[in-house]
């Protein structure tokens, strides 16, 4: 029995393991449990998700299954139970090499990869759910890389392609959402020996078997503790710079951040003050010195008020007043060159309350992942803290220079 990668983790981390995986889970059956609150991560840490490579899966079964249906000597049922028990001959994977050489441009793969859909849904069911938590997203490998066979090639090529697709597409939704991938894919494509189940026995008996073996398990580990190992060492920089931030807290990496890029420093006897007010001046001053502008000194508030109102970023009015979570979505939005957005804020219960100026900002901070909603609401007249600013920035900053 293989020592799964998720205990691995939880010892070298000092984490407690609650494992919610399930086989066979898809990005839909997920979403379903997560809504229904069949999972409960409210209390957690960390999050680590990986799906995504049973909608693919999935996807190829059907292909081959439709394949076999169409002629006169198997059943998709037959198909499928061959695959299983790993009696499908050479001849048979060679009549369907011509179905897999065109399996990653078909509609059920582009389906697969939609599941990209599901996916964002996830992430902000567990961010609703638990907005502290780390989450990581795992990208997804090729179970298939290491089986070696003249008659299983297609069957390896048309899956690496389909992967390698899903795996754009997961990307592109943690990005938007501000959530972690550790990269899956690469340490099993260049694993020594096979890291999963999978495998050819003789000429004929082929495993279908996705799941990892201990190689495959121990790689997985590896990758997240080196992920969960660099942000510890960021987190030592805040740390050591600011006694009221601990490694633990949630936005220690964006304070370590803001603080290295010079755009927010601490408030005095080192403290950075996570839960301190933002002012619509400090906002300005800060927007300012990512554009270039050099704002310090006793003036520093009307210097960013002149800045503001001349970059259409604000109408500079009430300075020193806290900032509302719609201000700040409003001008980050318009720091950004006010793009075009599509979609509505009606899956918050408070969608009623947003200024109809600050509409457009926050469908854009919450399509990009710059603002998630808190319980279901998304709160535009409550106050965003240092922390929160903090965060804001680093994740925009991050996504430009994507």
């Amino acid at each position: 029995m293989a020592r799964p990668f998720a205990d691995q983790v939880a010892a070298e981390n000092g984490y407690t393991l609650v494992n919610r995986a399930q086989d066979g889970e898809t990005t839909a059956s997920l979403l379903a449990k997560l809504e229904a609150k069949e999972i409960d991560v409210s209390g957690a840490d960390l999050v680590t998700i990986s799906i995504g490579g049973n909608d693919l899966l999935q996807a190829l079964y059907h292909t081959i299954a439709a394949y076999a249906a169409s002629g006169d000597t198997a059943t998709a049922e037959d198909v499928l139970a061959q695959l299983m028990a790993g009696t499908a001959d050479a001849a048979a994977w060679q009549a369907m090499a011509v179905v897999l050489q065109n399996f990653a441009g078909s509609e059920t793969v582009t389906d697969a990869v939609a599941a990209g859909v599901n996916l964002a849904a996830i992430l902000t069911a567990v961010k609703t759910a638990n907005p502290t938590a780390r989450i990581i997203l795992l990208n997804q490998y090729n179970p298939y890389s290491h089986v070696e066979g003249a008659a299983l090639e297609a069957l390896v090529s048309a899956v690496d392609t389909g992967v390698q697709a899903l795996n754009t597409g997961l990307a592109a939704v943690a990005k938007a959402a501000g959530v972690t991938v550790a990269d899956i894919y690469t340490p099993f494509a260049a694993a020594a020996e096979n890291p999963c189940n999978a495998n050819l026995a003789g000429a004929s008996g082929f495993s279908i078997d996705i799941h990892p073996n201990q190689t495959g398990h121990d790689l997985i580990a590896a990758a997240l503790n080196q992920l969960l190992a660099e942000s510890g060492a960021d987190a030592e920089t805040a740390v050591q710079a600011f006694a009221d931030v601990r490694a633990d807290d949630w936005y220690c990496e964006a304070v370590t951040y803001c603080a290295d890029q010079g755009l927010m420093s601490g408030v005095g006897s080192k403290s950075f003050d996570p839960d301190g007010s933002v002012t619509r001046a400090m906002v300005w001053t800060v927007l300012a010195r990512l554009a270039g502008e050099q704002i310090s000194g006793a003036g520093w508030a009307e210097a960013a008020k002149t800045w503001a109102k001349a970059a259409g970023v604000s109408d500079g009015s009430d300075p020193m007043r806290p900032v509302t979570r719609q201000e700040l979505a409003a001008m980050l939005y318009r720091f950004a060159g006010s793009p075009e957005v599509s979609g509505d804020l009606s899956a918050y219960a408070d969608a009623a309350d947003v200024a109809a100026w600050a509409g457009d900002a926050l469908v854009w901070a919450t399509d990009t992942g710059l603002i998630n909603g808190i319980g279901g609401k998304i709160s535009p007249a409550s106050g965003a803290p240092r922390s929160q600013l903090a965060t804001l920035l680093m994740r925009q900053l991050q996504q430009s220079a994507a």
